[in-house]
């Protein structure tokens, strides 16, 4: 119950704009880079692809992490045990994209919009246990962060993929680079 208090609070908080967020510029690659490391270690079957380019993107940086973590978590939950979640996350134009995919129990297409909403459950059957509401904070966070989130399946059994798009940002706004930009100029990516 307290779990189920806290998200409710941190998503009323996020729609209502009521909390002031600091933004930066950040590598969404290398965000999304550490949080699959992560999970990995405890989780098999996840396969990454990781742009090796500079993703920058202005958000909240524990927030952003916190979307991730939410939508790995989601497609591990409803994925097999046989698990094949596989996660891009490139750049495309004038955008970020971080796709999660699994293979897993999927949802009718037509909830698709509805699964980003408070209190959606798709299979009740499978959802024993969480709030109902991290994909609606999942959302909020994106949105908030000028972005886009969208859910898209097949149908049931057919497995989910969660998109999200962030607008690229000006890796050298006011001619000082972030920390993370300027240090993923000088390392090689995996």
């Amino acid at each position: 119950m307290r779990k189920f208090i806290e998200t409710a609070l941190a998503y009323g908080t996020l729609i209502a704009g009521q909390q002031q967020r600091a933004f930066e510029t950040l590598d969404l690659g290398q965000l999304v880079r550490l949080e699959v490391e992560g999970l990995a270690g405890t989780t098999p079957g996840i396969q990454a692809t990781i742009t090796s380019l500079p993703c920058p993107v202005r958000g909240n940086r524990s927030d952003l992490a916190e979307v991730v973590r939410i939508l790995l978590q989601n497609a591990v939950k409803f994925s097999p045990d046989e698990r094949r979640i596989r996660v891009t996350c490139e750049t495309s134009g004038d955008h970020a994209s971080l796709c999660v995919a699994d293979r897993g129990i999927g949802f009718a297409p037509e909830l698709a919009e509805e699964l980003l909403r408070p209190f959606t459950i798709a299979d009740s059957l499978h959802h024993q246990s969480g709030s109902a509401l991290n994909l609606a904070k999942a959302a909020a966070i994106v949105i908030a962060s000028g972005g886009e989130i969208r859910a898209e399946s097949p149908g049931a059994g057919l497995g989910a993929s969660f998109v999200v798009r962030l607008p690229l940002a000006d890796p050298d706004p006011q001619g000082a680079s972030s920390p993370d930009l300027e240090n993923s100029r000088r390392r090689p990516r995996g």
